[in-house]
């Protein structure tokens, strides 16, 4: 899992990454269950779109759960931000690497809808 929150020290994006994983596990999700999910998703709005104006359904539980862990997450890095209403951050599933770029091409982060 990675936090990035800009401004935050190290110990901040820590301490958030931490809050979200207690969050997950009090909810008894885990991030492959939260990877499936997005990868659902994923599909849908790479191409099955085309098919369906309404994203899937399955794994919607999950990845909405995410979300509130990535909502915790960047209000523990960056408390003083807390209800500001504006992007402060965003906690992915997965740290980016070597794998995920050769199997992805060119992959940018900031492309990722979660």
């Amino acid at each position: 899992m990675r936090l990035t929150a800009p401004g935050a020290t190290p110990e901040q994006l820590a301490a958030g990454e931490a809050a979200a994983r207690a969050y997950l596990d009090a909810q008894g999700v885990t991030l492959e269950q939260v990877c499936e999910a997005w990868a659902i998703y994923e599909n849908w709005v790479t191409g099955a779109r085309k098919r369906s104006d309404r994203p899937p359904k399955e794994g919607e539980d999950i990845r909405a759960i995410f979300a509130e862990a990535g909502r915790i997450a960047v209000d523990t890095a960056l408390p003083e931000q807390a209800g500001s209403g504006h992007w402060r951050g965003q906690l992915e599933p997965f740290e980016v690497g070597p794998t995920v770029d050769r199997w992805r091409g060119s992959f940018d982060p900031d492309s990722v809808p979660f």
